[in-house]
């Protein structure tokens, strides 16, 4: 099996380079390939392309999340992570009460 040299496309923006691009990810281009299919297109594709967007997949997706977690109602006043610890005090590990003086 061989890759043609035309490749047509009915979508615009997309050439042959985009279409093995998205072959590899279909193909799951960091396993080893399984078969004659993903050999030919694993061989052909551009991977560190696909590194990069992996990269940029991932750098999407932990903005994502500290955008969720900026957005929990409780994430600035201390709630998160250090109610428990509060609640959850003995008398053993309490500071001492301050004792007044007396005058005299």
């Amino acid at each position: 099996m061989v890759i043609q040299e035309d490749c047509p496309v009915y979508t615009p923006g997309m050439d042959q380079r985009e279409v093995l691009r998205m072959a590899a990810l279909a193909a799951r281009w960091r396993e080893p390939p399984r078969d004659a299919l993903d050999t030919l297109v694993l061989t052909q594709a551009d991977l560190p392309s696909l590194c990069v967007l992996t990269f940029l997949l991932l750098l999407f997706l932990f903005r994502f999340l500290f955008v969720l977690l900026a957005m929990y109602p409780g994430a600035d006043s201390g709630v998160c992570g250090q109610g428990e610890a509060r609640r959850h005090r003995t008398r053993a590990n309490q500071p001492a009460p301050l004792r007044s003086r007396r005058a005299g």
